[in-house]
């Protein structure tokens, strides 16, 4: 088997996904060619057909013509593909009174804003004046989430959108609506950054769809925080509540790896205690995640490296890729050709990963600056050629780098490196610490590990306690 499919997450996340989600993944992974094509026309079938796209299940039969276990499959589910087919553009052409009716209430903007400001846009005061009723808007609702299941995605985020800005005292559909929201966002990004790489579109839609994709991406952080804020202040079952942050956590996949300038925002969401014990006990494979938009962020990178290697360490039994391995190896094991022998690994998991594709040469550049950085605080001097070899870069390439790295770095050490270019070295000089400095350091560790000893000597006496009372 591929490596690019030994560490395939796709079957990991589906049960946390949305059905229309996980289309986009199955027609990514048939792109890369790294399953057979018929495996992932089934997997499709069996995801899209809990939708109202029939037309696309009847598609994925279509390519098989000449399979006659997959027509035999199609033609005991053509019948019912037809009545449901029936039954979906009746309801599209006979759109029900009470959905006209909120609908049409909506068409007038300048009202509905008035009443907003007002704070008036309740379903108590739009009853009272005859707008429309609470049945009207739950059934609006349920036309939002029929038109979502047909694939119009543009449609479904406009009603949903209406639908929660009704003030409603806690409706049972508040919660889903804005799960539905999110969801239409995402799906919305997806098609307009597949349309910006379509060669059969025109030139004016490509370019249109360049200028809304990164309002539309933006739009789906704003609702994410919205719904991750209703998930964390919501009375709900521990169970409940870890099974739906483990959804926000695959869902901020879409959202934030489709924007070079909100990857921080996804390092932020892991570091979250309640959120980084979800990926502990539910979903360990988001570590390769979490540690990719660590390495892409250099704000969040160094104080938060402890942290992931913490996690890598915890998590080592229950999953491991070569990203984990790099992380591993350059700042634990300090074992720099391991370090680089994963680097290679690693752009090959990333060009066959749906969610870090796009992010390979960002990320190669990220890590071979890090290999860099950790190579010089270990040794006193470096070698440009033996730096070139490693990184698989030509000697000025190499030299460029260095450049760079001292240029840019946070670190002491680095500041105060000295370039010989015609030597080809370069060195080092680590910053010498004061004595008072040495003795805060100590004095501030001492503190930290007495704290620590401190609390588990409490939690100790606590059980002790619970057990002496239980007897």
């Amino acid at each position: 088997m591929e490596q690019s499919n030994v560490f395939d997450s796709t079957p990991l996340m589906v049960p946390y996904l949305d059905a229309h989600l996980v289309i986009f993944l199955l027609d990514f992974l048939r792109d890369s060619g790294v399953y057979n094509q018929q495996d992932i026309s089934r997997a499709k079938i069996r995801a899209v057909e809990k939708t109202n796209m029939i037309t696309v299940v009847e598609d994925e039969y279509e390519q098989y013509k000449n399979d006659a276990e997959m027509q035999d499959e199609y033609n005991n589910k053509k019948a019912d593909f037809e009545k449901r087919s029936q039954d979906i553009f009746a309801l599209l052409d006979n759109k029900p009174a009470g959905v006209e009716k909120v609908t049409a209430f909506f068409e007038d903007k300048d009202n509905v804003t008035a009443l907003n400001e007002s704070k008036l846009l309740t379903i108590d005061h739009l009853t009272s004046i005859g707008a429309f009723t609470a049945d009207n808007l739950a059934a609006f609702y349920r036309y939002a989430k029929f038109k979502y299941e047909c694939g119009f995605y543009g449609e479904a985020q406009t009603m949903l959108g209406q639908y929660l800005m009704i003030q409603q005292g806690g409706s049972s559909n508040s919660q889903a609506a804005l799960w539905g929201k999110v969801a239409a966002d995402i799906l919305q990004g997806l098609w307009m950054n597949r349309m910006q790489k379509d060669s059969n579109a025109s030139a004016e839609d490509r370019a249109n769809a360049a200028t809304t994709a990164p309002r539309q991406w933006q739009l789906a952080v704003n609702d994410f925080a919205s719904l991750k804020e209703s998930l964390d202040f919501r009375s709900i079952p521990h169970s409940d509540q870890l099974r739906q942050r483990a959804w926000v956590l695959h869902w901020a996949l879409f959202v934030f790896f489709n924007q070079r300038e909100n990857i921080d925002s996804l390092v932020d969401l892991f570091l979250e205690r309640p959120y980084l014990q979800t990926m502990e006990n539910l979903c360990p494979w988001l570590l390769r995640y979490y540690a990719v938009a660590l390495i892409l962020s250099p704000s969040r990178r160094k104080n938060a490296i402890r942290e992931i290697l913490q996690e890598i360490n915890l998590l080592s039994y229950l999953y491991s890729d070569p990203i984990t391995q790099f992380i591993d190896s350059l700042y634990d094991a300090f074992d720099f050709d391991i370090a680089q022998q994963k680097l290679a690994e690693c752009q090959k998991l990333l060009q066959s990963d749906f969610f870090l594709h796009s992010h390979v040469d960002r990320f190669m550049h990220e890590a071979r600056m890090l290999i860099c950085e950790m190579y010089c605080t270990v040794h006193s001097s470096v070698d440009l050629v033996m730096l070139a070899s490693k990184l698989q870069l030509t000697e000025a390439e190499a030299e460029k780098w260095m450049v760079d790295l001292v240029h840019n770095s946070s670190s002491a050490t680095l500041q105060d490196a000295k370039i010989d270019s015609f030597g080809k070295k370069v060195f080092l000089f680590p910053p010498s610490k004061s004595i008072h400095n040495k003795i805060m350091e100590t004095t501030k560790d001492l503190t930290s590990r007495s704290a620590v000893l401190a609390a588990n000597l409490e939690m100790v006496a606590r059980d002790q306690n619970s057990y002496l009372h239980a007897k």
